[in-house]
């Protein structure tokens, strides 16, 4: 029974999907000064380009408030993960994790 289990979950392990990791995340903010329609305009942006694992490079533009909500949300999921952590029954489970990793 122990062995099908250990079987099953390296097969699990070799066949999941991985999704890219995040190598490199640079920024900056440009802020528009005029436009053809108005004269002053200084509406600032924030510019992301986001290398990945996998090779490829995505970058995208948001807004100042879209930014805020970005880094509040950053800032909540990370408050929350870090509240999960420290549960009883997650101390239980890496525990166990790392008995069997120290049994190998």
């Amino acid at each position: 029974m122990k062995q099908e289990r250990f079987q099953l979950e390296t097969q699990s392990v070799v066949t999941r999907t991985r999704f890219p990791r995040l190598d490199n995340l640079q920024w900056r903010v440009d802020v528009a000064i005029s436009s053809s329609s108005l004269l002053r305009v200084f509406r600032p942006s924030i510019l992301f380009q986001m290398s990945l694992s996998d090779g490829s490079i995505k970058t995208f533009e948001v807004s100042v408030e879209q930014f805020h909500q970005l880094r509040y949300n950053t800032a909540k999921v990370l408050r929350d993960m870090q509240e999960l952590e420290r549960h009883p029954i997650m101390r239980i489970a890496f525990e166990g994790d790392k008995k069997k990793f120290d049994d190998k």
